[in-house]
């Protein structure tokens, strides 16, 4: 069967330990503080966590996503807690990019 090379959305509380190290591409959460409106990365953690509305308690997912250093390496960052309901772009396999480059 022949992998399919665009990305599939769903939402995040679809996704599983198969999307772990895949790129990933969705709308920053409006309670996040950054200039950029969208995140693109390598998946690297899903944890399933709780948040509040008002005083009701809701089922959340939190994303730690990579990006790549300019020099080399990597450095993460944690989006969340999302709705399950969140819509995400999920793409093709990434490789790790924890160890810098060398010579």
């Amino acid at each position: 069967m022949e992998q399919s090379s665009r990305a599939r959305s769903c939402a995040v509380g679809d996704l599983d330990a198969f999307d772990i190290n895949h790129r990933v591409s969705f709308a920053r959460p409006p309670n996040h503080g950054s200039s950029r409106p969208r995140v693109s990365g390598r998946l690297k953690r899903i944890r399933g966590v709780d948040y509040l509305i008002g005083n009701m308690r809701r089922p959340g997912i939190e994303l730690v996503v990579a990006f790549p250093r300019q020099l080399g390496g990597e450095v993460a960052d944690v989006f969340g807690p999302l709705p399950l309901t969140y819509l995400i772009e999920v793409g093709q396999p990434m490789q790790d990019l924890r160890q810098p480059f060398t010579h």
